[in-house]
């Protein structure tokens, strides 16, 4: 069965957060990133902060809700160190060009 994958932007700005419904073939690219097996964090603190701060990308086929942020994916009550961030640049790649040019600015130096 395909995934069927939506994908907000978590912005504390005031505003609605920019949502996206992905289509067959990125939900699936998308859950198959979300899918491989990574190293588990044990320490992991998030700040609370203004601007950006990560994607929720919530699978209605199973209800489950992913949170990414730069090379972090929580899943539950877990956290895997996504160590090349291809999550995140994933879901860059397929953000509309007015959210994507939003954001760029925003995230953290390479």
């Amino acid at each position: 069965m395909t995934p069927v994958l939506n994908v907000e932007v978590d912005m504390f700005s005031g505003r609605p957060n920019p949502r996206l419904r992905l289509g067959d073939g990125e939900a699936t690219r998308l859950h198959a990133l979300i899918a491989r097996q990574r190293s588990v964090l044990n320490d992991v603190r998030t700040a609370d902060q203004l601007g950006f701060r990560g994607f929720i990308v919530t699978n209605e086929n199973t209800g489950e809700i992913y949170r990414v942020r730069g090379r972090v994916l929580q899943m539950g009550e877990k956290t895997y160190l996504d160590r090349n961030g291809e999550i995140q640049s994933y879901v860059l790649s397929i953000l509309p060009q007015d959210v994507r040019a939003m954001l760029l600015p925003l995230l953290d130096a390479r």
